[in-house]
C-alpha cells in the first residue's frame, strides 16, 4: 500500500487570520481524502493555527530570514508544497520575498484567492498615502506591484472569494461547514440574553496595526487607538437600530462600553477555526469592514446574514448628534485622513475590487453600506435582522449550479504533474 500524500502548507501571513484559515479548510479537505498535512506559520498566527487542530511548525518569515522556511521544507521533504497566499509576501511590511518560500526542489503550488497572480497587479495602499504617512512608508508602501506568475498552472483559486471561472478555480466550501456545539450553548456561552441578536463585528487587523503606527510616526500621544474609536463609533450606529443586541467584537480591547441601554459588547480574541465557526453560526449578523473577507464567505455559507461597511462618498454624512461630532473631531485629530474611500480597510481597493467583481457573483451580492453614514447603517441593520433579512451570498453559494472542483481535486492534479511545477515556476520579486 503506498504511503498518504503528504502536503505541507507554508503561511506567512502575520496579520491576515482569513486566509490561514482559508488554508485549514482546505487541510481538512485533505485529511479527510487521506492525505497528512502540516503547516509552517508565523509566530503571530501560531497560536490560530494551533487552537484549529492544525499540526504546526512556527518560523518567522521576515525579509531576513525566510531562507530558513525553504531549509525547514526541505528537511519535511513533503509530496507538495503550498503558499498560502500568494499576495501576502508582497503586501505584508517587511515579509520574506516569495523566492524564499518557495524550494527549488520541492513542487509547489500557491492560493491566489485576490486572482492577483494570473494577470498582475499594482495594488494601493491608500493609509500609506495619507498625510504625514512619509515614515510609516519604509512599512506600508501607497503601491505595490504584485507580479505575474509565469506560470499559471502553480495558482489555485479558491472560491467564493476568487473569480470562479479562473483556471485552477476549486469550490473550498464544498458543503456547508459544520457547527459543533448547540446554537444556544454558543449564545450562552458569550452571555447573549433570549430576546436579543447576537451580532458579530470583525476589524482590520491591517487598519489596526497600520493606524497605530501611522500615529507614532507623527509623534502623537495616542489617548485613544483606532480600533477603539471605531467600535465605539459601529456600536452608535447599532443603538440606533433599535434593536436589542450583543455584540461580539472580535479584538484585542476589553474596555467595556455601556452607553447604550440597548446595546451591550462582548470581546473575545480571534478564535480557533472550530470555536470561530460555532460563533459564526450563532450569530443573527456579521458586520466587516473588509469586503473580500475570508470570515464573511464563511458565515455567508453557513446562511449568517453579513454586511460590509464601505465609503465610496467624498466626505462623510453631517453629524447628526454630539457624539457624531466629537468623534469625527478626535479622529481627524488622532488620524487626518481616516475617511478616505474603500472597500477594503485600510487599503481602499477600489477599482482592484472592482475589477474582481465584475465576473464574481458571491461579491456582487454582497450587502453593504457607508460605514460614516449611521442611519443608513442602522437601516441596513435593520433589514439584515430581519425575517426577510437580505442572504443572496448565502443563495449564491448554495446554488448547485454552482458546483467545480473540490480541494482535493486541485491537489490531486498537481501531486499527478510535480515536474511541471518544478520545472516551469518562475517569477520575478520585487524584493530581489
Amino acid at each position: 500500500m503506498s504511503r498518504p500524500a503528504e502536503i505541507v502548507f507554508v503561511c506567512p501571513g502575520r496579520y491576515s487570520v482569513g486566509e490561514l484559515y482559508n488554508a485549514i479548510v482546505m487541510s481538512r479537505s485533505l485529511e479527510a481524502a487521506g492525505m497528512t498535512t502540516r503547516f509552517i506559520v508565523t509566530e503571530q498566527l501560531a497560536d490560530y493555527a494551533t487552537a484549529s487542530g492544525a499540526d504546526v511548525i512556527v518560523r518567522s518569515m521576515r525579509r531576513t530570514r525566510g531562507a530558513e522556511v525553504i531549509d525547514t521544507i526541505e528537511q519535511l521533504s513533503p509530496d507538495l508544497a503550498m503558499l498560502a497566499d500568494y499576495h501576502l509576501p508582497f503586501l505584508e511590511p517587511g515579509a520574506a520575498g516569495i523566492q524564499n518560500l518557495v524550494s527549488p526542489v520541492v513542487p509547489t503550488v500557491m492560493l491566489d484567492s485576490l486572482g492577483f497572480g494570473l494577470s498582475g497587479a499594482e495594488v494601493t495602499n491608500t493609509l500609506a498615502a495619507l498625510p504625514g504617512a512619509e515614515t510609516l512608508r519604509r512599512w506600508f508602501t501607497p503601491m505595490t506591484s504584485i507580479p505575474r506568475a509565469e506560470n499559471p498552472q502553480a495558482l489555485l483559486h479558491p472560491v467564493p472569494v476568487a473569480t470562479p471561472d479562473a483556471p485552477g478555480s476549486f469550490s473550498l466550501y464544498g458543503s456547508v461547514p459544520e457547527v459543533g456545539v448547540d446554537r444556544r450553548a454558543t449564545r450562552e456561552r458569550y452571555g447573549v440574553a433570549p430576546g436579543r441578536a447576537l451580532v458579530v463585528v470583525a476589524q482590520s487587523a491591517w487598519a489596526a496595526t497600520g493606524f497605530t503606527q501611522l500615529g507614532r510616526t507623527r509623534g502623537r500621544q495616542l489617548g485613544r487607538s483606532y480600533d477603539d474609536l471605531r467600535i465605539d463609533w459601529i456600536l452608535h450606529c447599532l443603538s440606533l437600530a433599535g434593536v436589542d443586541l450583543t455584540v461580539v467584537g472580535v479584538r484585542r480591547d476589553s474596555a467595556a462600553r455601556d452607553r447604550y441601554p440597548n446595546v451591550s459588547l462582548v470581546h473575545t480574541p480571534f478564535l480557533g477555526l472550530d470555536d470561530f465557526s460555532d460563533l459564526l453560526g450563532a450569530a443573527d449578523l456579521y458586520i466587516t469592514d473588509n469586503i473580500l473577507s475570508a470570515a464573511m464567505a464563511r458565515a455567508a455559507v453557513m446562511g449568517t446574514p453579513c454586511l460590509a461597511l464601505v465609503h465610496l462618498l467624498d466626505g462623510v454624512a453631517e453629524p447628526a448628534d454630539g457624539f457624531e461630532a466629537n468623534w469625527h473631531a478626535e479622529m481627524r485629530a488622532l488620524f487626518p485622513g481616516y475617511d478616505f474611500p474603500y472597500l477594503v480597510n485600510p487599503f481602499g481597493w477600489i477599482s482592484e475590487v472592482g475589477a474582481m467583481m465584475a465576473g464574481n457573483p458571491y461579491l456582487q451580492s454582497v450587502p453593504r453600506v457607508d460605514v460614516f453614514d449611521p442611519r443608513a447603517v442602522s437601516r441596513a441593520v435593520r433589514r439584515q435582522l430581519s425575517t426577510s433579512a437580505d442572504t443572496r451570498p448565502t443563495h449564491v453559494l448554495r446554488d448547485p449550479g454552482a458546483a467545480r472542483a473540490s480541494p482535493v481535486d486541485v491537489v490531486r492534479r498537481a501531486l499527478a504533474r510535480p515536474s511541471d511545477l518544478l520545472h516551469t515556476f518562475r517569477i520575478t520579486d520585487p524584493h530581489h
